[in-house]
């Protein structure tokens, strides 16, 4: 993802959107099971 003016990246924002979600997704599941866990 890019911040820069000439928009130049690997990565587009809509793909970002899917990876952070997954990634999210992984880390919050990963807090539920060591929550419960005790």
């Amino acid at each position: 993802i890019s911040d820069v003016a000439d928009q130049q990246s690997h990565l587009s924002f809509d793909e970002f959107l899917a990876v952070a979600a997954k990634q999210s997704t992984l880390m919050v599941e990963t807090l539920v099971q060591k929550l419960a866990r005790g």
